[in-house]
This record gives structure tokens, C-alpha cells and sequence, in this order.
């Protein structure tokens, strides 16, 4: 998906490591691809930066739906 980021639509935004693994499960599970942007400053500079999880057009409100209820 590296290629068509800038084409997808941001779903889910965080700072607290942990909700990133519990979205990653998430989306796994309903099988909807992600891009994931920001991840990496956490390792350097935690809770400085947002992680977002980006999806395409056609699985934004599956994506939305799947993740509606995570909070953090």
C-alpha cells in the first residue's frame, strides 16, 4: 500500500503504543489492508507524535465501524 498512501483516508489516530496492536488485531481480523504512518517515532520519541491508521476509499466505513468502540 506504500505506493497509494496518499490516496487513503485516515481512520484511526493515536499516541498509546498498546491501542496500536489492539487496532492492528482489529483489522486484521476483518481482513482490511492498512497503512500505518508515524509508528516509528514512538520507538524514538514516545507520545510525541500521532500513529495513524490509514485505509482505502472502499474500506473506510468497515474500518470505521471495526474500530468505533476502541478508545485511547
Amino acid at each position: 500500500m506504500n505506493d497509494e498512501n496518499s490516496a487513503l483516508i485516515t481512520v484511526y489516530a493515536t499516541r498509546n503504543p498498546a491501542i496500536i496492536a489492539i487496532i492492528k488485531s482489529l483489522l486484521d481480523d476483518v481482513g482490511i489492508e492498512y497503512a500505518v504512518e508515524g509508528e516509528t517515532l514512538l520507538g524514538l520519541v514516545p507520545f510525541l507524535d500521532m500513529t495513524r491508521f490509514k485505509v482505502r476509499a472502499e474500506d473506510e466505513e468497515l474500518a470505521r465501524e471495526t474500530v468505533k468502540d476502541v478508545r485511547g
